[in-house]
């Protein structure tokens, strides 16, 4: 009878250390894949970050366009004018 109970024990111990084993490999693989989220969100941060910096540069630009089309339009008036001030001087 000792003996079958110390058999039983030793089952059960080796039953115990394989699910320890199984729980640690199932943490490391949980682990592993917190790691990529974490990985994958700090990935997808920076992307977030470089397209706010393209919107604002985007945003410049535009307003740099503006004022150069502006500034065109200005040009191209005092250049009709001097136009016609040059041929008002012409006989």
């Amino acid at each position: 009878m000792i003996n079958t109970v110390a058999a039983t024990i030793e089952e059960q111990s080796a039953t115990s250390r394989e699910i320890a084993g199984n729980v640690t490999q199932a943490a490391q693989g949980i682990q592993s894949v917190t790691e990529n989220a974490s990985q994958r969100s700090s990935v997808a941060d920076e992307i977030s970050k470089d397209i706010a910096h393209v919107n604002q540069a985007t945003k410049k630009m535009s307003s740099s366009s503006a004022q150069m089309d502006k500034q065109l339009s200005d040009l191209s008036r005092m250049s009709e004018q001097l136009y016609e001030t040059v041929n008002h001087f012409q006989f």
